[in-house]
């Protein structure tokens, strides 16, 4: 991978598109980021088929189901999006990496979380 700048997509498990929709909102965001070279990396899990599909025709952006070395995937992020998953959000900020937290309010306890999280 040779970007500049690589933006994270890790929405968690139970967070998926059909719950909390938020793939329509994250790519025109992508598109509009001035770098030229620049890597969405989304771990769909569930979503895999259908964000594939939605994203076949994007060089710049990687779908996988699953990572097993996240760790690896979060220190070569410059930002991470997530669903307020508060674990991941957690340790994105040990890690020092910024992230931006999209909730539909389905988990209070993320939510109370993630907004007390100084990087998030």
């Amino acid at each position: 991978m040779n970007s500049d700048i690589v933006v994270s997509i890790l929405p968690g498990r139970w967070a998926t598109e059909e719950r909390a929709p938020i793939f329509d909102l994250v790519m025109p965001a992508f598109r509009a980021l001035a770098c030229q070279r620049k890597t969405l990396l989304w771990i769909a899990d569930q979503d895999y088929e259908d964000l594939a599909r939605r994203a076949d025709n994007c060089a710049d952006v990687v779908i996988k189901r699953v990572d097993w070395q996240i760790d690896r995937l979060m220190v070569a992020s410059n930002l991470s999006i997530t669903k307020a998953n508060r674990k991941t959000c957690i340790e994105l900020a040990a890690l020092g990496i910024p992230s931006i937290s999209l909730s539909y309010g389905l988990n209070a306890m993320d939510d109370i979380r993630v907004e007390k999280i100084a990087t998030n």
